[in-house]
């Protein structure tokens, strides 16, 4: 039986993470004939058997003009203003655009969107979205690699608002070739505006995603696979977790300690982030000398982080894998095995996370852990001030997991403390099932099997 032909692209480290690191790709070489997209910077990441089963091109060649770059920009903001009466993520993001600033780039947008609100009264934004993107023309480049290569199925992970891939997968849907795409986050349904062009299946990490997928995209449920995601399969295999007490001791931490993670989000949502880390370490030093935090900046933040801050609190532990981003001066997502893994181990370490606009809290949820999700900011005096920032009520996507048994939003520093002090006795065990279960309808990935779902998907499609 002739093996399908599958064009197979990750434009990006949440990607390259999500389906090479995981593992998936490996295994997915030799059940098909594939050429694999990827940035020319992970080149070095393939593996031996990648490079021996699998043709290797570079999604870079296949960038837009700066002017079409510039286009898909701006129609991805006009998406998301179109898009402000559907859910609250849109309402919530416009206000944060209609904030004033000093700063050029900020004030253009802010000029750009208060034009885009003004003609959605009188305009279908997406509709004529889709009337201008069909005045650009197809790539030649994309139309002579469909046409050498000639695949049965174009696959993309995607955010949806990526530019990397539109080029290639507008041509492949012109020429009537079938297209499939992996939502890469789990928020990215709600968050990320229209798919320019919707690709004819969509696989979803589980069913919140699949609710989304209709409800805002449009797509039929025969349309739609739930699979769960890539790289969490490992999490579950219990080969590869430490046992917590070798874990900890590699980095000097005594096992007795309670371990309590810190994830932290980009700084453009919440730059009062290492002041909030400062004041419970302060406020637990001479309360609790058993606690200890784990910091784990954002790997998109840590050029606006400052380590000296923190480095006077022997209760604060800086996770280690962000320190050596810090030392290569780099600001991305993690794209090799030693780092993926290092997450369930983390996890498993720890006895709650606390987090703001983290997808830890779905992380931990999975290891029926707690989360503590901070919905408050700091002065620079270290005043609380509620809501600011964070507004995490205002997000559709958490709307499901502040539901959650074992899920607590605080709105000040207090109830904060509080909540840490229950999770520290032992509190939120009686929610353990629940949150896994919970955990499962945005994460369907506790069996282990969610590359074999994804891997069937494609060979079926």
């Amino acid at each position: 039986m002739k093996k399908k032909r599958i064009l197979f692209i990750l434009p990006s480290a949440l990607h390259i993470r999500n389906f090479l690191t995981s593992g998936f790709v490996d295994r997915f070489v030799t059940k098909a004939e594939i050429l694999l997209m990827i940035p020319e910077r992970y080149e070095p990441e393939l593996s031996n058997r990648i490079r021996k089963n699998a043709r290797v091109d570079y999604i870079d060649h296949y960038q837009g003009s700066k002017f079409r770059k510039n286009a898909l920009t701006f129609f991805r903001l006009a998406s998301m203003i179109s898009r402000k009466n559907m859910n609250s993520t849109y309402r919530h993001k416009i206000r944060e655009l209609l904030v004033l600033s000093k700063n050029i780039h900020r004030l253009k947008n802010t000029l750009k969107a208060l034009v885009l609100i003004l003609a959605s009264s009188f305009l279908d934004l997406e509709k004529w979205i889709r009337k201008m993107e069909s005045y650009f023309p197809l790539q030649e480049k994309a139309v002579q690699l469909l046409d050498r290569f000639k695949p049965d199925l174009v696959f993309s992970s995607t955010v949806i608002h990526e530019t990397l891939d539109i080029e290639i997968i507008k041509a492949a849907r012109q020429k009537g070739i079938r297209t499939m795409m992996f939502v890469a986050s789990w928020d990215n349904l709600t968050t990320k505006g229209l798919f320019l062009h919707k690709p004819d299946n969509l696989l979803v990490w589980g069913e919140e995603d699949k609710r989304s997928a209709i409800r805002e995209h449009g797509f039929r449920e025969d349309q739609i696979e739930i699979t769960g995601t890539p790289h969490f399969d490992m999490y579950f295999d219990k080969r590869l977790i430490e046992k917590r007490k070798k874990f900890l001791k590699k980095r000097g931490i005594p096992a007795s300690k309670k371990v309590i993670m810190f994830a932290g989000t980009t700084f453009s949502k919440f730059a009062e982030e290492p002041l909030i880390v400062q004041k419970l370490a302060q406020y637990y030093l001479d309360k609790n000398p058993d606690v200890l935090f784990w910091y784990r900046p954002h790997p998109r933040a840590i050029k606006q982080f400052n380590i000296n801050d923190l480095k006077k609190y022997s209760n604060v532990y800086i996770d280690e894998k962000i320190l050596e981003k810090i030392e290569m001066n780099e600001q991305d997502f993690f794209t090799d095995k030693s780092n993926l893994l290092h997450y369930p181990n983390m996890i498993n370490a720890c006895i709650g996370v606390i987090s703001v606009l983290s997808t830890m809290a779905v992380e931990f949820a999975l290891f029926k852990k707690p989360s503590l999700m901070i919905n408050f900011g700091l002065d620079r005096r270290g005043h609380v001030i509620p809501g600011k920032n964070t507004r995490l009520s205002d997000r559709e996507h958490l709307k499901s997991v502040l539901s959650w048994k074992g899920v607590l939003l605080l709105n000040d520093f207090d109830s904060l403390t509080s909540a840490i002090d229950k999770m520290l006795k032992g509190e939120f065990k009686k929610y353990e099932k629940d949150l896994q279960k919970s955990a499962s309808t945005i994460a369907y990935n506790t069996d282990s099997k969610a590359q074999d779902r994804i891997m069937k998907a494609i060979l079926r499609a």
